[in-house]
């Protein structure tokens, strides 16, 4: 049995919400903010949540369950989704199978940040999750959390949404169709009919499901290879026996994994080596995976070589799609870094995913991006970028 205190604070870092959760008993009870000394002096265990604004989440399809590889994959593999460079961030994760992993990034500054809170509090944190992860996500349900002006929506198994009261319906309309159930702290406010259930939600639940390994922590401390733990095996042969097929095991293991990683350091080296003979001094990214930073060098290499037609590109496309749709209106322009950014205004969500699906069948040579969708005076404004592939 243990007691738990949350923490949740809001960009400011003050402290928006204290919870104290006891899994004996499996109760949560919500303190006063001016609380908090007290309660840090009795619960020995403390996890901090943060505004979602902070932390992106997201998946990745990686053929691995070791940590050295996903460590240095997973930054390259999402590379393209941050709006910031890749070392300019801290990633943690979690491994769902052999082939799929959840995925938090946060920005270092802002881990620095949340450092610096944990010493002036002088707390002892065993993790730090994203507020939008605080309620459970079940296959076909819609999970919705309410707390005061701000609504968590969970639809199915996808990336948790955090958002204002106002905005949630609009959000529920776009992506919410194929949920056949709900779970909420309101039933009464969310409730529909056209959910086969709605089930009540507690603030005990969700503290469940969040404090036991169900989501992705950021607290560093935490990375640990799950999968490497294996279960002891049931041996029937005599001692002697079982001795010396781990020896000889343990001798093949040591021999080849010593064999492989010498073979590795030397492509590893002729790599490097290359890199540092055509681009000069390299990054410590680029050192410990020289092959990941070759293919991003040739990338950058590629569309520095190619013609600077995006512009006129974007705009006969833009020419062609308005023939299509009439109702979407282009703001603005923006070009930079070979990207073109449209801003465009909508009348619904659903008609800035049809606009965007147009331009995409048009521009078969460049990858359309689609950013965040803000609702205006009834308005929807979006980002659409063209991207080279």
């Amino acid at each position: 049995m243990a007691e738990f205190l949350l923490i949740h604070i809001d960009n400011s870092f003050q402290v928006r919400q204290l919870i104290s959760y006891d899994d004996g008993d499996k109760k949560a009870v919500t303190l006063p903010a001016e609380q908090l000394k007290s309660a840090i002096s009795v619960k020995k265990q403390v996890v901090l949540l943060l505004p979602a604004s902070w932390v992106y989440l997201t998946h990745t399809n990686l053929a691995s369950r070791s940590s050295d590889i996903l460590e240095k994959s997973i930054p390259f593999h999402i590379e393209d989704e941050l709006a910031n460079d890749v070392e300019d961030n801290d990633y943690a994760w979690k491994v769902l199978s052999d082939h799929r992993q959840s995925v938090a990034v946060i920005s270092k500054e802002k881990r620095h940040q949340i450092n610096d809170f944990i010493k002036k509090q002088q707390l002892s944190v065993t993790a730090i999750y994203s507020e939008a992860m605080f309620c459970p996500a079940l296959e076909n349900h819609l999970t919705l959390w309410q707390d005061t002006d701000q609504v968590i929506l969970r639809f199915g198994l996808k990336a948790p949404m955090a958002t204002s009261v106002q905005q949630a319906p609009h959000l529920i309309r776009a992506f919410g169709q194929p949920c056949q159930h709900m779970l909420t702290n309101h039933p009464d406010d969310w409730g529909s009919d056209k959910y086969e259930t709605v089930k009540k939600l507690t603030l005990a639940e969700c503290c469940d499901h969040l404090l036991f390994g169900n989501e992705v922590n950021l607290n560093r401390a935490d990375y640990e290879d799950n999968h490497d733990k294996t279960t002891a095996s049931n041996w029937r042969k005599p001692l002697w026996t079982a001795a010396v097929l781990l020896l000889s095991w343990l001798f093949v293991t040591l021999y080849q994994g010593w064999h492989l990683s010498e073979e590795i350091a030397g492509l590893k080296s002729k790599q490097t080596q290359l890199l540092k003979n055509h681009f000069g001094q390299l990054s410590a990214t680029e050192e410990r995976d020289p092959y990941a930073a070759m293919q991003s060098r040739l990338k950058q290499l590629t569309a520095r070589d190619q013609p600077n037609n995006i512009l006129l590109d974007g705009i006969y496309f833009l020419g062609e799609a308005r023939q299509q749709n009439k109702t979407v209106a282009v703001e603005g322009l923006r070009l930079t870094d070979n990207n073109l950014e449209i801003q465009i205004i909508a009348p619904s969500i659903s008609v800035i995913n049809s606009y965007r699906d147009q331009l995409q069948d048009l521009a078969a040579d460049y990858r359309i991006n689609i950013g965040v969708n803000e609702l205006n005076d009834g308005e929807y404004h979006s980002i659409l970028t063209l991207k080279p592939r």
